[in-house]
């Protein structure tokens, strides 16, 4: 769903079933990164990643996932594969987000 920061779920005949907004945390890479640069580390900790969403338009997405890391910013590509996980790719956050699915 381009332009509104969120993956969308439809079934077979297109309707809709569930959105993404993000839920990312640190990867194993991330946290030994910031483990091994101690000022990275501390400047992350001290950093305010989950502002309160209040302070933000309802209704504009951009600005949420702009301040709030959690959140897409840009989703790009998705890809599913056989064993149910997707993969959503970021464009501003160079990232890779994986969800399992569940049932």
């Amino acid at each position: 769903d381009w332009g509104n920061e969120r993956i969308q779920i439809l079934d077979t005949d297109g309707a809709f079933l569930q959105k993404l907004r993000g839920q990312a945390t640190l990867s194993k890479w991330a946290t030994n990164f910031l483990e091994i640069n101690i000022e990275e580390g501390e400047a992350r900790s001290k950093a305010n990643l989950e502002p309160n969403t209040g302070i933000f338009d309802p209704e504009d997405p951009h600005a949420q996932s702009a301040h709030i890391e959690k959140l897409f910013w840009a989703p790009m590509s998705i890809k599913l594969d056989d064993s149910g996980k997707v993969y959503v790719t970021e464009g501003n956050r160079h990232r890779i987000q994986v969800y399992q699915r569940t049932s």
